[in-house]
């Protein structure tokens, strides 16, 4: 079996700006809020994308392993100025279950 993406949440229990973090510099998000409840950000190293919501939710998709969303979604939580300490994955099978649960 081949491993094509890995999807992983994280909950930071913040509320998250998402209009100043649209205007970030360093960062270049899609944010429309029109059509999508989240700010999108691509990576490109690690490979990945990671969708913010105002929630403080974080779904981390694209990445090949768990080494590489852990990468990714900390590169996040320093931008976002966030002291987490990424500990525990949950990695989900069902995107459907789980989308509907952070939206």
């Amino acid at each position: 079996m081949k491993i094509c993406n890995i999807i992983v949440g994280l909950d930071t229990r913040n509320v998250i700006d998402l209009k100043n973090l649209a205007a970030n510099d360093g960062l270049t998000p899609k944010y429309n809020p029109a059509r999508f409840p989240g700010l999108s950000l691509k990576l490109t190293d690690p490979k990945a994308t990671i969708l913010v919501f105002q929630s403080g939710n974080l779904v981390c998709t694209g990445t090949k392993s768990i080494e590489d969303a852990h990468d990714a979604l900390k590169k996040v939580l320093d931008v976002l100025n966030l002291p987490i300490k990424l500990v525990e994955f949950a990695v989900v099978h069902n995107w459907n279950e789980f989308y509907s649960k952070i939206c």
